[in-house]
């Protein structure tokens, strides 16, 4: 499963190389495929591990176990990145740019909690093309066109770790029961469809 990973993670980062030189599998392909991987072992991890634990602790010590995994990292990178930013001069959430204060309130949650940015990259690449989305408008409506451009999220590839989160949230209620993950399937399913 390792190499599967290794092979997933490059082809990742090859596909944001400009240009790049090879592909080995297509980028969006390898997130959704790490997205399979990672449910899985999230679900091996609590199945073997944590619901052998007293029921009333389990929970709690799975949720810190993932963010003391994520948050140290994330914060400092994101904060490295955060200087960098203003090092450079590059507008960003904190400098006097025409963000309004729900824009920069909103921007510094997701910057620094890391929820929500996998919604911002949805608005974000709708907001370019002509296709009418009244969600899409509605965000532009309440944050302002100012701040519908990339450079606001420090770690743009974070959208997928907010994907993640949600996931993990969710988790600990959905995989120790074959019920609910059968509800949940079959949710999925009708939404997509």
């Amino acid at each position: 499963m390792g190499s599967l990973r290794l092979i997933l993670a490059l082809s990742v980062f090859f596909w944001h190389i400009p240009g790049h030189p090879f592909r080995l599998v297509h980028g969006g392909i390898a997130v959704e495929a790490f997205f399979m991987i990672s449910g899985f072992y999230m679900a091996l991890v609590i199945n073997e591990k944590y619901s052998r634990l007293p029921h009333s602790s389990w929970i709690s010590t799975f949720y810190q176990s993932r963010i003391l995994r994520l948050a140290p990292t994330y914060l400092i990178i994101c904060l490295v990145e955060g200087l960098l930013y203003i090092r450079s001069n590059t507008p960003n959430i904190f400098s006097g740019n025409d963000l309004t204060l729900q824009a920069r309130s909103a921007l510094f949650f997701m910057n620094f909690f890391i929820l929500g940015q996998d919604m911002w990259q949805t608005i974000l690449s709708h907001s370019t093309t002509n296709i009418p989305n009244s969600f899409v408008q509605s965000a532009v409506n309440f944050f302002g066109k100012n701040a519908l451009e990339q450079i606001y999220i420090y770690i743009g590839q974070a959208w997928s770790l907010g994907i993640e989160l949600i996931f993990y949230a969710m988790a600990p209620f959905v995989v120790m029961s074959r019920k609910r993950v059968i509800a949940l399937f079959v949710t999925c399913l009708l939404i997509r469809f």
